[in-house]
């Protein structure tokens, strides 16, 4: 509390402790922060921020991701393809149905496929 006191008074001294603990504290609390993201539950979806097609990390934007073609994440309604961010470790699942395909045509050709599904 002398510390902050001195600050307070204008003490270059005690100004210039509390600049470097904080620019340390600061830096500290960042690595942290990182490096705990991929569990965060609610941290914002940092993908959506792109106007992209191609398949972001919902932590850190990143386009650098292992796809995994072999395990899928089912729900009620589609199955995707899972994958892990090599920047920053976070798991996910690609915005893409793994199974009506990732291309326009073969969204086409099961249209049928999906509204019967929507039945």
């Amino acid at each position: 509390m002398e510390d902050w006191d001195a600050c307070e008074a204008g003490d270059p001294a005690a100004l210039r402790k509390m600049r470097e603990y904080n620019e340390r504290d600061v830096l500290l609390g960042e690595s942290l922060y990182l490096y705990l993201r991929p569990w965060d539950k609610s941290h914002p979806n940092m993908g959506l921020y792109y106007e992209t097609s191609t398949p972001r990390c919902k932590n850190c934007g990143s386009t650098d991701l292992v796809i995994d073609e072999i395990d899928t994440v089912e729900t009620t309604a589609n199955s995707y393809f899972c994958w892990v961010c090599v920047n920053c470790g976070a798991n996910g699942r690609t915005p893409v149905s793994a199974r009506y395909g990732t291309d326009k045509l073969d969204r086409e050709e099961n249209k049928d496929k999906r509204l019967a599904l929507m039945r």
